[in-house]
Formats: structure tokens, sequence, C-alpha cells
């Protein structure tokens, strides 16, 4: 070949390759390498339908979503609470349908799960997680309420014996929600955290505005130490209808999700039809983790990153 003619080549090759050889988005479409955010937060509010988000109900959430990214068309798993919670970080509900509380009618109580999470897949690669509970009365509690307003049935963690056996890892790990003012202090925000408020603060048991002023008081501390590319992911874990989507993997209503903090994209809508293991997924492939259960057919989230 021509000495010339190569030259040509390889200098074309150059310019259609990044630095480090993964490939940018061009014309033809081809997939542009996005940096893994450093954290990832949930935020799981409680049992509204999308529609009922407003600048009204929720200003603050409102904002946050029109600031940022906002799922359009995001739908939770089934009804009630719990097999959302599950599905959100294992990618199955493993056939609960009852929020498994004593006397529950068929919940199979205490609906102990042997299998893995997300939390195996994350500590398999080196990546710490935290559940903060609200009124979680200590470090790894297996009591279905507590004062104040906590339920198990919205602690996805203490439902499977992988967690829930570990002794000190688990009392280190699912926590109440005052240790994530000390985290947050000594810059110890795990890579990625799961945040479960009360029954009052998530809108099960109180309003949407109360809700909300949970979320003011809290998100801008969290956005503050969560890192340059960080994100919270804010969700409901069900609506009030049975709308679904994604080849009947969710028919749990159609619920507002946010992405937000400065690892989100700016003034974003994203109109895909999403379910809650399209979330679980986007964690997974944020940092190249195994596909758990759904998760590897639900439909890909993207285009959120900043």
């Amino acid at each position: 070949m021509h000495r010339s003619l190569v030259a040509l080549i390889s200098g074309l090759t150059v310019l259609c390759t990044s630095p480090t050889g993964s490939p940018h988005i061009g014309a033809a479409g081809s997939p542009r390498a996005v940096t893994p955010r450093s954290h990832i937060m949930f935020i799981v509010l409680e049992n509204h339908e999308y529609e009922e988000v407003t600048s009204n109900s929720m200003p603050f959430l409102y904002a946050q979503a029109q600031k940022y990214v906002l799922l359009t068309n995001e739908y939770a798993i089934r009804h009630p609470s719990l097999p959302n919670y599950i599905g959100l970080i294992a990618g199955r509900t493993f056939y609960i349908d009852s929020n498994c509380e004593r006397g529950d009618p068929g919940s199979g109580w205490p609906c102990n799960i042997s299998e893995k999470s997300l939390t195996n897949s994350l500590s398999a690669k080196g990546l710490g997680w935290k559940g903060y509970m609200e009124n979680l009365p200590a470090g790894c509690s297996n009591v279905e309420t507590a004062p104040g307003g906590y339920a198990k049935k919205h602690n996805p963690f203490m439902f499977f014996d992988r967690i829930r056996n570990s002794g000190s890892r688990c009392k280190a790990r699912v926590v109440p929600l005052t240790q994530l003012t000390t985290d947050l202090a000594n810059n110890e925000l795990p890579r990625y955290s799961f945040l479960t408020p009360n029954l009052c603060h998530d809108g099960h048991d109180c309003s949407l505005p109360t809700a909300d002023n949970f979320l003011a008081a809290w998100v801008p501390l969290i956005l503050a130490k969560i890192g340059s590319n960080g994100v919270i992911f804010i969700t409901f874990d069900e609506g009030d209808s049975n709308k679904g989507c994604c080849n009947g993997q969710a028919a749990g209503g159609h619920v507002f999700t946010a992405i937000i903090g400065p690892g989100a994209k700016l003034n974003t809508k994203i109109t895909k039809a999403l379910d809650h293991y399209s979330l679980l997924r986007a964690v997974e492939e944020n940092w190249g983790l195994v596909l758990l259960n759904r998760s590897a057919k639900a439909p890909t989230l993207r285009g959120w990153q900043s």
C-alpha cells in the first residue's frame, strides 16, 4: 500500500476514536464511553401516581426534576409496597405479593430470601453500600415496626438472609437515618446508598408537601457531599393504579422519578417506557456489575449522565 495512503488511513482512525480508544457518538450513532458515577443514592417515596407530583404539591422535587432528569414514563412493578423495594435491589420479587407483615394472608411471612441482591454484586466489586432507614431502632434491627414510623416493609435489605444474618456487617450497613448525618460530616457516604423515610415523610401517611419538606431538608446536604459526578434517584415505590409497561414486567402504576445531582444531565426529559428493574440496571451498568434477574431484560435507561 502506498505510504501516503497508509498515513491517511491512520489519521482517520485517530479522528474516529477517543484518546482511550472508546468510540464517540457520531453520525453513525456509535455509543459514547461514560465515566461511572462515583456515588448513587436512592430515595424512595410512597404510593402516588406521576400526575400527583406537581409544582404545587411538591415544589422542591418538581423543581429538581425540571433542573436535572425527569423520567416521564416510568412504572412500578406491582402492588403492594414490598415487591417494589425488593425489585429495586434484586431484579425480582421472588413471588412476594404482600408486605410480609405478621398475619398477612398468604404472605409467606416472614418472607426470608436466600438469593443474592445488588449488595452482593457491590461487595464483590469492592464498592461500599448502606441502607439508611428513618426511625430504625438500631443497626440491623429486624422489627416489623418501630415508634416514629419505621416499617420493615420499606426496608428491603432485612428480607435477605445474606444481609440480615451477617452480624456486625449488617449492623454497620443497615442503619438508622441519623447515621447519615455522621457519614456526611466525615465524608464517608458509601458508593451506593438507599434512603427510606418514615411512614410520614415518605408520603404514605402524610401529605406530599410533608414528603417534599423532608427532601428539601436532606437533599441539599447530600448533594454537597455526593461528589463531582454523584447522583440521587428519587422515585415512588408504586402508584395508585395498575398501569404498567415493559412486556408485562411492570404493573404497579405510573410513578414520578427524577435523577438529580452533578452527575445528571440538565433540563432533560426521558420519555422511554421504563420500570424499576430499569433503575436497578442503570446502577449495575454504571459500575459494570452483573445484571441480576429481570434487570437483564429490562428496558435500558440511557442519556441521564452529564
